[in-house]
């Protein structure tokens, strides 16, 4: 483990992980770009049971189009700093609209939703989008090898 992620994980142990998830929900809500947004790796671990502390705050994010992919990622990190009181370094912020089907169907399965703009079929439109190409990946691989 780095030095950093230890660092990381002595700050985060020192939180309530479901107080913690609640800024999360509430702050990326204020972010009219975010469209959804799902918690994924070892804090979600964590609140579920794990003794070992997490070592950062896994994220995977669906934006709206027109903000890119870096900006967008570097945004929700800066807020989610100032409203936590962590340095930004603690989020791993991943946009997921053109992520790898195996990963993200992975994160929405595995994954908690964190955040949706209620009246947004974009979710479901992603997860069918999601769904789709990975049973055309598994189809493949079936039929010419991985």
């Amino acid at each position: 483990m780095t030095e950093e992620k230890a660092k990381y994980r002595k700050l985060l142990a020192k939180r309530s992980p479901t107080k913690l998830i609640e800024v999360l929900k509430e702050t990326l809500g204020t972010m009219d770009f975010v469209v959804f947004a799902y918690l994924y790796g070892s804090l979600l671990s964590w609140l579920k049971g794990s003794t070992l502390p997490p070592g950062d705050v896994d994220l995977a994010i669906y934006t709206e189009e027109s903000i890119p992919a870096p900006k967008a990622e570097l945004e929700v990190m800066a807020r989610l700093s100032q409203a936590t009181g962590l340095p930004q370094e603690v989020f791993d912020v991943r946009v997921i609209n053109e992520a790898p089907p195996y990963w993200a169907v992975k994160v929405m399965q595995e994954g908690m939703l964190l955040f949706h703009r209620d009246k947004d079929a974009r979710l479901y439109d992603f997860m069918e989008k999601m769904a789709r190409e990975r049973r055309q990946l598994l189809f493949l691989e079936e039929a010419y090898g991985p």
